[in-house]
């Protein structure tokens, strides 16, 4: 072993021994790294830079949160030579009594990780920053307002005071789970509320320009995001930002897009989808937030409703929910985002969408996915409308080829859909039709061979500029979210 790592020593360059680690550290073969990083005290940095880079309680099991926690708090604070590997750390806290956030040795560990790029906490059973203990709360502060920070992850976090991303002097990528913002103050407590976020608010007063934002079921965050944007008391702008992947409510559709309109101008990448509501009128609310007019022959958008004017945007992700068989209907549903689809520049490359049938019946989704061939009318040579013929349509045109290379279409079915089949009854039942009761359901293999066949316009195009072989269109079906 010993004579291996010398001739190794001896004929490589110290470039190339770096870009040989670097890819056992993307296959992620610690050991290997280990082992490597005998060859030299060079290369044993090189190897700690990989081996302690990351610390990620999400990848651990889940059963021994709390000795992780200790064990590496006592890694570190006993060779503390090793903290300046650190870069990436996710604290997750699974326990309903939140050991691991109450936990004494969690703000001495913060303390401690003074180089420290990305940071996340990540708590599953949502909790009040108020409730987080003085001592946590410090460390926390203290943390995001390094220098060296430029992400940022925060799950499950209620009324996060907005100092404490005022704080965040050099972030650049913000991701939020289940995460609120503090109330703001009422009239009587504005003074004081003043003069505390004066004192933690950030140093210079820039604004913070994020490169990418993720919020995630943080509908109470946009909703409070507005009047403390109104009132300039949060730093964060989002007019730079490239990566964008949000999800909304009806009620908060019109600050999603002013979110991404401020960033049309430098958008490479958009994620938009519509998040679960408890909204009793969820079924009114659901549909037509992007239309000027809902008349069937004039649907038409929204003046601001536009991807025209994103010219660096290359990858787009829009998932549509299906959540009525009737008013509205699933073409019409799809309709809306066909128009905004068509309103995309030149240039995009990859697309990515998803049909969430969450709220529908399993045996609704056999109207909506034909088994046999597309049936033609009694009155017409062609081919009867589908459920994607509008997409198709949109996808398969000029406007996107040559850029476009990939399209992957996702179907999620209803959470308690049956995998089984009755590809006989299901073969003559075309969208439309009323043949009585449904059919027990389809199998996944055959949704998504039914998706393929009502994309084939689309799916000819890829076909016919990419490689040999390779085929562009990818079809993905699972059952719930």
């Amino acid at each position: 072993m010993t004579s291996m790592l010398d001739q190794a020593k001896a004929t490589l360059p110290f470039d190339i021994i770096g870009s040989i680690l670097d890819q056992v550290a993307y296959a992620g073969d610690t050991k290997t790294l280990c082992v490597c990083s005998f060859i030299s005290s060079d290369v044993l940095h090189l190897c700690r830079t990989h081996i302690f880079r990351t610390f990620d309680m999400r990848t651990k099991i889940a059963s021994q949160e709390e000795s992780i926690l200790i064990n590496y708090y006592y890694l570190l604070s006993v060779n503390p030579q090793l903290v300046r590997y650190v870069r990436h750390v996710h604290v997750l806290d699974l326990n309903p009594s939140h050991w691991v956030l109450n936990h004494p040795f969690l703000p001495r560990l913060l303390h401690l990780l003074t180089n420290l790029e990305i940071f996340g906490l990540h708590i599953m059973k949502s909790v009040s920053w108020k409730r987080f203990d003085f001592a946590l709360q410090s460390s926390i502060t203290e943390l995001v307002a390094r220098p060296s920070l430029v992400g940022l992850f925060l799950t499950g976090i209620e009324d996060v005071h907005p100092s404490v991303f005022n704080i965040c002097s050099c972030l650049q990528s913000l991701n939020l789970i289940s995460t609120s913002l503090e109330p703001p103050s009422n009239p009587d407590d504005r003074e004081k509320e003043s003069d505390k976020m004066e004192l933690i608010s950030s140093a210079d007063g820039r604004r913070i320009y994020l490169e990418a934002v993720s919020f995630r079921n943080c509908q109470v965050f946009l909703t409070q995001l507005k009047e403390y944007m109104d009132t300039f008391k949060l730093s964060l702008d989002f007019s730079r930002l490239r990566d964008l992947n949000i999800n909304f409510s009806p009620t908060t559709f019109d600050l999603t897009w002013k979110i991404i309109h401020s960033a049309r101008t430098t958008l490479e990448t958009l994620k938009i989808s519509q998040s679960y509501t408890e909204e009793s009128d969820y079924h009114a609310q659901a549909h037509a937030f992007m239309l000027s007019s809902r008349m069937d022959y004039h649907r038409q958008l929204l003046p601001n409703i536009t991807l025209a004017p994103m010219q660096h945007l290359r990858e787009l992700s829009f998932t549509i929910q299906i959540s009525d068989l009737f008013e509205p209907s699933p073409r019409e549903t799809l309709s809306e985002w066909c128009l905004l689809l068509k309103t995309a520049p030149r240039g995009l490359k990859n697309v990515h969408i998803i049909l969430d049938l969450f709220f529908l019946y399993s045996g609704d989704v056999v109207g909506l996915f034909p088994v046999g061939k597309t049936r033609k009318s009694s009155k017409s040579r062609h081919e009867k409308p589908t459920l994607l013929s509008e997409l198709d349509e949109a996808l398969s045109s000029d406007q996107f080829f040559p850029s476009l290379s990939s399209i992957v279409l996702e179907v999620q079915l209803p959470e308690h859909h049956d995998n089984s089949s009755d590809s006989e009854y299901a073969g003559s039942y075309a969208y439309g039709d009323d043949p009585g009761p449904p059919p027990p359901s389809l199998t996944l293999e055959e949704v998504s061979a039914s998706v393929r066949r009502m994309m084939k316009l689309t799916r000819n195009r890829l076909d016919n500029r990419g490689p040999f072989g390779v085929e562009g269109f990818t079809t993905l079906v699972g059952i719930g979210g």
